[in-house]
């Protein structure tokens, strides 16, 4: 499993980020207009990735964060990845990161994203990511984002942080995800959210007893 066990207290969606052409666009390109560069070793040579935020995606992730475990899992190489996640988390909201050693490679030499590794209730677990590759094994838990090319007009992070807001303290997401373009004009409905007083009062005992 890639997560420890999670106390009783914390009751949150697990929401799995992708970051290439999710939440960045990055280039080798040295006229590439970025946001920033990242400069990484890769058996032994340096590279240096010029990199472009996707409209949002501050606002995204600070969001998020409020709401939901927000986990990272991603293709791309620890040495290029973890440093672009430090420059993108200014906020520091970020939870777990996993790279592309955490991917399963399938016989065809396709990288998938094992959402029962997670070791979290896949009824709770949203996956947001542009490959449908990465999402092959779980297509119902998955927010299947548009790839971000560099436009600056793109506004994806804002629906689906609006739709997130909506949905994320169902019961069920897999009965919810595929509506996402909705964003906040999503309407739940009846009995999404049955279980969450039994949610809200285990996380209090859980609290008070100090778990």
């Amino acid at each position: 499993m890639l997560l420890e066990p999670r106390g009783a207290a914390d009751q949150r969606v697990t929401l799995v980020l992708d970051l290439d052409e999710t939440l960045v666009r990055s280039s080798f390109d040295t006229n590439f207009d970025a946001d920033f560069e990242a400069p990484f070793n890769l058996n032994g040579s340096w590279c240096t990735a010029r990199v472009r935020k996707r409209p949002f995606v501050d606002e995204f992730l600070a969001r998020v964060a409020d709401k939901f475990e927000v986990v990272i899992m991603t293709a791309g190489v620890r040495p290029y990845a973890s440093l672009v996640l430090d420059l993108l988390d200014t906020g520091r909201v970020l939870g777990p990161r996993f790279y592309r050693e955490s991917c399963t490679k399938t016989a065809n030499g396709l990288l998938v994203k094992d959402l029962s590794r997670m070791n979290r209730d896949l009824k709770r677990t949203i996956i947001v990511d542009n490959s449908p590759n990465a999402y092959l094994w779980h297509p119902e838990h998955a927010i299947d984002v548009v790839d971000f090319v560099g436009d600056p007009e793109d506004d994806e992070l804002k629906t689906i942080a609006d739709f997130l807001d909506v949905i994320h303290d169902v019961d069920d997401v897999r009965q919810h995800v595929a509506h996402w373009r909705s964003g906040g004009s999503y309407e739940l409905p009846p009995n999404a959210r049955a279980d969450a007083p039994n949610r809200a009062a285990l996380a209090k005992e859980a609290k008070a007893a100090g778990n």
